[in-house]
């Protein structure tokens, strides 16, 4: 599994200088407090502290594209994760990147 992630990130920071882009690792909000703004609250925060810096971020929930598309981040790429050894059922990641110019040139 994290083959993908490793892939992904190694891609990706090929296209920027070095230490020029953050990983925003986790950013979550407990069930119960959801839909209180707290999510809103928390990623206001981290797009006013990136200012233009680009940062990209991995999220396994497909709500969760629109939710961190409103605060600049594209959808770039989507991996199955699939574990050999685990009777799990797949999932599905999806890559998102706040500055993608670098991206585009």
């Amino acid at each position: 599994m994290m083959d993908s992630h490793n892939d992904f990130e190694q891609r990706i920071k090929e296209k920027y200088p070095s230490n020029s882009l953050y990983y925003l690792e986790i950013a979550a909000v407990r069930p119960d407090a959801q839909g209180m703004g707290v999510g809103r609250t928390i990623m206001q925060w981290v797009v006013q502290e990136l200012g233009d810096d680009p940062c990209y971020i991995e999220c396994t929930d497909k709500k969760n594209v629109a939710f961190y598309a409103k605060y600049g981040f594209e959808l770039v790429e989507e991996a199955e994760l699939v574990d050999e050894e685990d009777a799990m059922p797949p999932a599905t990641l999806f890559y998102m990147l706040r500055d993608t110019s670098a991206l585009k040139n």
